[in-house]
């Protein structure tokens, strides 16, 4: 038999701020380094804006809620009393989530635009780094579950919403996305077929070439590799 010990330990407190949500502090750290939440706060207005909370405040929170695997807004509380967490990324306090929930009422279609506007600039960014010559547009749905009373059911047989995104594979990049009925057909999506009608395709390294995937087809975008990116 295989004898196994664990290496001592002492168990003691500490008055010092802990957190289990350090991961946490790269997503504010990369928002940061890449100007996203500056880009936020420049483009997006909401209605009725209110002092003391700033649109990136309010994505970042989101952000931080769904990094985690929060479910709803209730789940922000776990995170907003996390006074470690807010050390780390440098807040304050965070969005309580009644107030999230109004911020988020307060998104208009203009809002919605200005957020895809701010994707656009951010893909461009990585573009420019030059990390890869290929791009790969993988575009697929997925079900996601919810109990709203509105949600139809998907061909899983689940109720809920079958958005539909097209990623930039190498570079784990959403450069669209769709919000779609969960009864909408997975297969179903021209819209995103022509890269030109989403602007965030036009960030991509400028001469790549472009592989767009379907379940049930592939188009192939190809031209000359470029020698400057």
């Amino acid at each position: 038999m295989i004898q196994q010990s664990l290496p001592g330990f002492k168990l003691d407190f500490t008055s010092r701020r802990v957190s289990s949500f350090s991961g946490l502090s790269l997503v504010a750290l990369v928002g940061e380094r890449l100007d996203v939440w500056d880009d936020i706060d420049r483009l997006v207005r909401l209605k009725q804006r209110r002092r003391g909370h700033r649109p990136s405040e309010a994505i970042m929170d989101m952000a931080l809620l769904m990094v985690s695997g929060g479910e709803c807004l209730d789940d922000l509380e776990m995170l907003r009393t996390d006074g470690a967490l807010r050390k780390l990324i440098g807040r304050n306090k965070l969005l309580a989530p009644t107030t999230a929930g109004q911020t988020l009422r307060r998104f208009s279609p203009a809002s919605l635009e200005a957020l895809g506007e701010v994707n656009k600039r951010l893909v461009g960014k990585i573009a420019k780094r030059g990390l890869c010559d290929i791009a790969t547009v993988d575009v697929d749905s997925t079900v996601i579950g919810a109990d709203k009373q509105e949600c139809e059911r998907a061909y899983t047989g689940e109720r809920g919403y079958n958005p539909l995104f097209g990623f930039w594979a190498e570079a784990n990049l959403v450069l669209s996305d769709m919000f779609r009925p969960g009864n909408a057909s997975p297969s179903a999506c021209p819209p995103l077929r022509k890269p030109p009608k989403y602007p965030a395709y036009g960030q991509l390294p400028p001469a790549a070439k472009h592989i767009i995937k379907k379940a049930n087809e592939m188009r192939v975008f190809q031209s000359h590799l470029s020698t400057q990116l």
